[in-house]
């Protein structure tokens, strides 16, 4: 009998294996490929919390039935459905981010890096001395031979601009200046 609470990449093997297919049989059969995934989802959910499951000789078959029981009760309506689930363990949660939210970040960083790049070189320079790399204003002023004080407000300036720019790509109204 596997052990649920140690070698969970089984489950990951497991269900990157048999997904596409079980899901393209339930979708035929239920008539709607969402409700096609969360059936499989759910199965797959029902068969990491079961020791059952843990000890079948085929774990494949196991799901397949698992999801075939599933979509029946999807089939039948609420009444044929178990009312209460148990929560998601938090150990079998995807660590990585989705997708959409990798694309979404890479398209702020574009967008961000565009910005920057438009700049006047000198403020460029200021800011990402002081921002990114996080010198003094002091350090910075001797380096362009100018003081402090200009360089707080270069700085200023500069991220006053790229906020707006940010802003004005989102289609948000540029933030108020000082």
């Amino acid at each position: 009998m596997r052990d649920l609470a140690l070698p969970r990449h089984w489950l990951d093997r497991l269900f990157r294996e048999e997904q596409g297919r079980l899901q393209r049989r339930l979708g035929r059969w239920l008539g709607c490929p969402a409700a096609a995934e969360d059936v499989l989802q759910d199965s797959f959910l029902r068969l990491s919390g079961s020791e059952a499951a843990a000890g079948a000789r085929e774990p494949a078959a196991y799901l397949a039935r698992a999801a075939r029981h599933a979509a029946a009760d999807r089939l039948r309506g609420p009444t044929g459905r178990a009312t209460g689930q148990a929560p998601l363990p938090e150990d079998l949660a995807c660590p990585a981010p989705l997708p959409d939210a990798v694309a979404e970040q890479r398209e702020r960083v574009r967008r961000f890096a565009a910005a920057l790049r438009a700049l006047p070189e000198k403020q460029r320079a200021m800011v990402v001395a002081a921002r990114l790399e996080g010198q003094s204003h002091a350090a910075i002023a001797a380096r362009h031979g100018t003081t402090p004080a200009a360089v707080e407000k270069a700085v200023a300036r500069a991220l006053l601009r790229l906020n707006a720019s940010l802003a004005e790509d989102d289609g948000d109204p540029p933030p108020a200046s000082r």
